[in-house]
């Protein structure tokens, strides 16, 4: 069986360091119930963590 859930995507406007990043995504994780991800930064890098059962294949981001 393969169970599938939704991408995750992040917008934000403006310049932010990575600590600042995390943060932000970290309050939205908990808006919405999701405890699988974790998302901090070690260093100057942002680093997302998730669970034994989660998977991901695509990382992109994107400057405009």
């Amino acid at each position: 069986m393969v169970f599938k859930g939704k991408d995750f995507h992040y917008e934000w406007t403006g310049s932010k360091t990575a600590a600042q990043l995390a943060k932000m995504f970290t309050k939205i994780n908990k808006l919405y119930g999701d405890i699988y991800l974790k998302i901090y930064t070690k260093q100057a890098d942002l680093v997302f963590e998730n669970d034994n059962y989660g998977l991901f294949t695509e990382a992109t981001v994107e400057f405009w």
